[in-house]
This record gives C-alpha cells, sequence and structure tokens, in this order.
C-alpha cells in the first residue's frame, strides 16, 4: 500500500498589507484553492498585499508518482490595521527609529499598551505605569505599538528598531 502525507508550513495570523507564503510537501504534483476563487498548481503559494478579505482557509491535495493522494488545509487570518481618527492623539512614541529605551509619553493613556511585531503576534506587555521599554533585545525591524486611551480609543504606532 503506497501511503503519501502532505504538510503546509507558513503563517498563519498575518498583518493586513503584509505576504504570507505557504508551502506544501510531500508529494509530486499540487492543487491549491482557498478564499475568493483562489487556486494555483505551485508546491509554494505567495500572497502578497493582504487585504481581510483573504482570510480564510487554504487547501492542498498533494498526489504523489503513483497517484495516491493526501490533502491539508490552513485557516489563515488577517489582522487589520487599525485606522487612526483625525483626532489630536495624546500620545507620542519615542525616539523613532529605536535602539534600546521606547519612550511613551502618556496624556491621556488609560490601561495597558502591547507591542505587536510585523506580522501582527503579540511580543510584550506593557502596564500602564510604564514611560519607558528596554528594546534592546529585540532583533531590527518594524513593529506597532497598541493602546486604548481614556475615551476607550484604539490607537496603532509604527516604529524602527535598529
Amino acid at each position: 500500500i503506497d501511503e503519501i502525507k502532505t504538510e503546509i508550513t507558513g503563517p498563519v495570523e498575518v498583518l493586513e498589507g503584509n505576504s504570507a507564503q505557504f508551502q506544501a510537501t510531500g508529494g509530486q504534483s499540487y492543487s491549491w484553492s482557498g478564499p475568493n476563487g483562489f487556486s494555483s498548481i505551485d508546491p509554494t503559494i505567495s500572497i502578497d498585499n493582504i487585504i481581510p478579505e483573504q482570510a480564510g482557509v487554504y487547501s492542498v491535495i498533494a498526489t504523489n508518482s503513483n497517484g495516491c493522494t493526501a490533502s491539508t488545509s490552513v485557516n489563515l487570518t488577517v489582522l487589520k490595521i487599525l485606522s487612526v481618527s483625525n483626532e489630536k492623539i495624546h500620545e507620542t512614541v519615542f525616539p523613532n527609529p529605536v535602539n534600546e529605551i521606547l519612550n511613551i509619553e502618556q496624556l491621556k493613556h488609560k490601561g495597558n499598551a502591547i507591542i505587536l511585531n510585523q506580522n501582527g503576534a503579540f511580543l510584550l506587555l506593557i502596564p500602564e505605569s510604564e514611560m519607558s521599554v528596554n528594546l534592546k533585545d529585540f532583533p531590527s525591524g518594524l513593529y506597532f505599538l497598541w493602546s486604548k486611551n481614556a475615551d476607550g480609543k484604539e490607537h496603532m504606532f509604527k516604529f524602527l528598531k535598529e
């Protein structure tokens, strides 16, 4: 009996506007399907400039040289970037870019803030009493700081770590 097993590697959560790449293994040929009529026969697929409408289940059927098939799928979540209204924001994040210490000037800050990586994954919780955070051990790259002000409005700040 000829058996085949297939796997998908790639992110399951991606921040809106970024890219996701999935790679299927275990077969000789592949057939992908996904949201909004997505299809491909390549072992590796790439979805660039992701929008929320591209979230959903991506499935692949792998076929080996004897015609045996196996299938698997992954559920891709697209994390939306919060928009900032035209109101004056009473928070400042500096310096930007940052080498080590990121300062947070919080005039109307309420509750904790969080730092996310460029894919939207949670990295660090910043208690509301903190006015600075040490990012020395963070690799260089793009990050986001999310917070909620006293009025309950959410804000997202983008900063670079050198």
